[in-house]
């Protein structure tokens, strides 16, 4: 019974790092491509998009099941802040890559 409830709350946890991991590889691997000489802007705000999304999806799935915070209204603004910069560089991205 306690292996389950241990696989129960470390599953997330782990999904959890792993998909922001890859989120925040991806978006330094285009960032590193965006910043060489004849690159286009449109993959450096992809790039930004990638780390964003990857630091707020740390943030809801892995820092708030580790540790909860003493302020609840400043960590909801922090993830509010941080998922308005996902969005804007998300739509700048892709206003970018269609125009």
């Amino acid at each position: 019974m306690a292996l389950a409830r241990l696989a129960i709350r470390t599953g997330p946890v782990v999904f959890g790092l792993l998909w922001a991991g890859l989120l925040t590889v991806f978006g330094l691997t285009l960032l590193a491509s965006a910043s060489g000489p004849g690159a286009s802007s449109e993959w450096f705000w992809v790039g930004i998009f990638l780390i964003a999304a990857g630091q707020f999806v740390c943030m809801v799935l892995v820092a708030d099941r580790l540790c909860r915070p003493r302020a609840p209204a400043l960590a909801y603004g922090v993830e509010l802040l941080t998922a308005l910069v996902t969005l804007l560089t998300l739509v700048v991205a892709s206003v970018r890559l269609l125009t």
